[in-house]
């Protein structure tokens, strides 16, 4: 590979090698030189070693087809994890690509990925934005310095307050993204605090349970891989917000009651809500067993297949003095 260029690999299952070829002719049309070899994921194969061999850190964008094939092999299965994922981010950047209706990968949830199943085109389209920069997802700092420091929020320190809001005010959105954040890119979300500042603030919001964080080794300084905000987070620095979570959860256990069992599209529409105001709610009512919920793969952009009402679905709409049918 010439070292004047920058080419886009494309890793996919020898059943997808079709689909492979398109997105690598319609990227070409596009202007962007790709990089199609047979990297096809057979039994035996390396292909941590192959990415790594085959001169990556010249590489552009790094796209991932995840298909019902693709996950099923042994590189998904086996050696595809959170330090891998972290490594080839640190090279360039990586793009998964949805194919089927199947769940993606834990590694790859926290990234912004592109889905082509049902329009292929603006799929495309989409691609080629984030390959050149032009990233659906918030400009990571674009809204920090307007983010004052708050004393205190939910007991937490001064810096865990100001950690906790960068988080909230960088991971807004209304269509069920689940956004993490590196060490490096909170440094640049939360200026002024250093990397002992950030571990002491996730590890404070970790223990409220506003945020989970994943470990991997190589992390240094910091003391995790990633930091994801929860529902939590959003409950308790609910006074920077425009809307009330706690109506939300009413809103949809209401819905839940009313229709004893409910699918997450039919939820969504009685309910009126954004899909990440909706997750984050039924995530509360499921941790607190308010509901019985089901999961099966392919259910993004929701965090859940089904929901039933139980006994305590109705004590609490009981107890909240909430109209249902």
């Amino acid at each position: 590979m010439s070292e004047e260029k920058k080419y886009v690999f494309i890793s996919h299952s020898s059943v997808d090698k079709p689909t492979a070829r398109k997105v690598a002719v319609e990227l070409n049309n596009l202007g962007i030189e790709v990089w199609l070899d047979d990297w096809e994921i057979m039994a035996g194969d390396s292909l941590v070693q192959k990415i790594f061999s085959e001169g990556l850190s010249n590489a552009k964008a790094f796209l991932m087809l995840i298909s019902k094939s693709s996950v099923e092999s042994s590189w998904v299965k086996e050696e595809l994890d959170y330090a891998v994922v972290s490594r080839i981010e640190d090279l360039t950047r990586v793009i998964p690509v949805l194919l089927d209706d199947v769940k993606v990968p834990a590694p790859l949830r926290s990234l912004l990925w592109v889905d082509i199943r049902n329009d292929f085109e603006s799929g495309i389209h989409k691609i080629a934005n984030a390959i050149n920069g032009v990233n659906e997802k918030p400009e990571l700092g674009s809204s920090s310095s307007t983010i004052l420091r708050p004393e205190s929020v939910a007991g937490l320190s001064k810096n865990a307050s100001y950690v906790g809001l960068c988080l909230m005010s960088a991971s807004l959105d209304d269509e069920g993204r689940i956004y993490s954040f590196k060490g490096t890119e909170l440094i640049n979300i939360c200026p002024g605090l250093s990397e002992t500042d950030i571990n002491d603030s996730i590890d404070e919001l970790e223990e409220l349970g506003a945020v989970r964080t994943i470990q991997a080794i190589g992390t240094a300084p910091f003391e995790f891989a990633r930091a994801e905000p929860t529902y939590i987070l959003y409950q308790e620095f609910a006074e920077y917000l425009d809307y009330s979570p706690e109506d939300d959860i009413k809103i949809v256990a209401a819905a839940i009651a009313n229709y004893e069992q409910i699918g997450n599209k039919k939820l969504h529409a009685e309910t009126e809500l954004s899909i990440s105001r909706l997750n984050r709610a039924v995530a509360y009512l499921v941790d607190y067993d308010y509901v019985d919920s089901s999961r099966t793969l392919g259910t993004y952009p929701y965090s859940f297949n089904h929901l039933r009402a139980t006994r305590r679905t109705r004590q609490y709409v009981q107890s909240q003095n909430l109209t249902v049918r």
